[in-house]
């Protein structure tokens, strides 16, 4: 089966600097192993991707049919200016042509399903967006709403259901299927862990500012002045904490290996349901997982009860406990690197 990936206002990067790139690379070697699909992506095509033998732009594309189905790697709503930019102008006149399934791909609670042909329709009443002459008409608009009834989820959590109970949708998917894309990234993407590295810092924390409920938690962790605390990617405002710029993803792994440990937290919405990159990324980096109580509170995630009594934390203090017997015992210290890298391999999260 052909199946085209695209989004609707992102351009999809191919070159594994971020997550978004990474969740793209290996939507495909998932959809090609285990699906037998021929994946080609459309969307802009820059320098980097004009390498890709199946990565066209999508201006060139003229028969949206010469697919079977599309999926639309989730996206945020954005119309900078105020305008609706010849990409997203010509995604939707394609999908309003298109005769098969569309599916749209969730890996990110944040990230539920919006719609685009909504927004724009409110945005023209109160003339807060502008189409430039007729590249797009209001029938337009209303014909792709029509066919963003017709999505059709696909999922990266755990429980479709439960995701939903969580969210306030523009109005529900039908549910496809679930795919464990962060459990086959992390598990088949090498990291060379370099073991002799000098340990700088107790804890770090890699990743976006994302505010509330999870900036919270992070703040009550780091600000214990016991801990030597590092955060990558954006500034905590910590007193004892060391912060670094954004770093590219292809030069991460260095910076976190500094680290002794990291922490495994969510946002609400993935607590008990969605399993994140952290989780797979701090193993794979010779980093004890911490994980945060409330983001697997059935502690389903290991099976090994030595794990569970020492990774699993509600406060900073059992992190201290956990690090000073690191400290004393480097038996202890291998047992833990030893029993995570154990459970991986064993792992499967659609089967908890």
């Amino acid at each position: 089966m052909k199946t085209a990936v695209m989004t609707l206002n992102n351009r999809i990067r191919l070159n594994g600097d971020n997550i978004r790139s990474l969740e793209a690379i290996w939507l495909e070697k998932y959809l090609v192993k285990f699906l037998s699909r021929k994946v080609d992506f459309l969307s802009r095509k820059i320098v980097f991707e004009k390498s890709i033998d199946n990565y066209y732009d999508l201006a060139s594309i003229d028969n949206i049919n010469d697919y079977e189905e599309i999926i639309l790697h989730n996206y945020n709503l954005n119309f900078f200016g105020g305008t609706i930019d010849d990409y997203t102008v010509k995604t939707i006149k394609l999908l309003n042509q298109f005769n098969g399934r569309i599916y749209y791909l969730i890996t990110d609670p944040k990230l539920y399903f919006q719609s685009i042909a909504d927004s724009l329709l409110e945005r023209l009443k109160v003339n807060k967006i502008n189409f430039a002459g007729d590249r797009i008409s209001v029938d337009d608009l209303i014909q792709f709403k029509k066919v963003e009834e017709k999505f059709i989820a696909i999922f990266t959590g755990r429980d479709y259901e439960y995701f939903l109970s969580k969210q306030k949708p523009t109005y529900s998917l039908q549910h496809g299927y679930n795919i464990p894309l962060f459990e086959f990234m992390f598990i088949n993407k090498p990291i060379k862990a370099n073991n002799n590295v000098e340990k700088q810092f107790d804890l770090c924390y890699y990743g976006n500012n994302r505010g509330g409920y999870r900036t919270k938690v992070l703040k009550s962790i780091f600000s214990n002045s016991t801990l030597k605390t590092n955060v990558i990617g954006f500034n905590l405002e910590m007193p004892n904490n060391i912060c670094d710029s954004y770093i590219d993803n292809n030069v991460l792994n260095d910076y976190i290996q500094r680290s002794v440990g990291s922490i495994v937290i969510g946002d609400k919405e993935h607590e008990n349901n969605w399993i994140t990159a952290r989780f797979f990324e701090n193993i794979n980096n010779n980093l004890v997982s911490f994980i945060y109580n409330s983001y697997d509170s059935n502690k389903v995630l290991y099976k090994s009860e030595f794990l569970k009594e020492y990774v699993y934390f509600s406060t900073s203090q059992k992190i201290l406990s956990t690090l000073k017997l690191i400290e004393k015992d480097p038996i202890f210290y291998q047992q833990i690197l030893t029993e995570q890298k154990r459970e991986l391999e064993q792992f499967n999260y659609l089967k908890l």
